[in-house]
């Protein structure tokens, strides 16, 4: 359990609400102790690695980070390769906070799914998608706009779905939101991702822009000095 723990806390160093600060911690500190963490889940069929690149603040806000994201898991019948490069996020003096992450994932699909099942996702994607991202954002009224369009859709000659792409658009106009929603409550105002998979890999890319007045990023809540804080002690 503490090793999930640790893991998760290496995770939310991704979140980028509040302030780091004047830290003395350096981007080699924290990869260091992130190596360290992630020794125990080292063995012959399991392999991850985690490194940042950038990782600096000023001393109100986090202004930019990038990481790279590899995972690696061999299974009985299966194998899993998993790559993030780079996962990035800058926020400037003045500016919208942006955070972009592309993400390859290679296994092969039927070899947990069937061909039927396979056909059956491809087919209902989109709208669970959509709906997803429409659920949480219908207080907005009009000021929001969600759209998820399949792209690309190939099949073979028995009419089996052989790979599939969707692009994603999610917006929401500060200036349309009803009365009753605060402008602070709002974490971002543009989504742009790209889904897709195949019989053997799959993947997403999303660049998102965050909302400045978001209250996540005030400098009561916690942010990512403190997560590097609690890596670090």
């Amino acid at each position: 359990m503490k090793n999930k723990i640790k893991l998760l806390t290496i995770a939310t160093l991704f979140a980028t609400s509040a302030a780091w600060g004047q830290t003395k911690n350096t981007v080699e500190d924290v990869n260091k102790k992130v190596t360290e963490l992630l020794q125990p889940f080292q063995s012959i069929t399991t392999q991850v690695f985690v490194k940042f690149d950038k990782l600096s603040a000023d001393e109100k806000n986090t202004r930019e980070f990038v990481a790279d994201l590899f995972l690696a898991a061999k299974g009985s019948t299966n194998n899993l390769l998993l790559t993030a490069k780079p996962i990035s996020y800058i926020y400037p003096v003045d500016g919208i906070p942006k955070l972009n992450l592309g993400l390859d994932v290679k296994l092969d699909l039927l070899k947990i799914l069937t061909q039927k099942q396979l056909n059956e996702y491809a087919t209902t994607l989109t709208d669970l998608v959509k709906n997803a991202l429409e659920e949480p954002t219908k207080e907005y009224g009009d000021a929001a706009e969600i759209k998820a369009t399949v792209t690309e859709l190939k099949k073979d000659d028995k009419d089996d779905v052989e790979s599939i792409k969707i692009n994603i658009s999610a917006k929401i106009d500060l200036v349309k939101l009803p009365s009753t929603v605060r402008v602070d409550s709002i974490p971002y105002t543009n989504l742009q991702a790209e889904i897709r998979f195949n019989r053997q890999a799959g993947g997403f890319t999303f660049a998102l822009d965050l909302n400045p007045a978001y209250t996540g990023f005030n400098s009561d809540q916690a942010g990512l000095k403190d997560y590097v804080q609690a890596l670090l002690n």
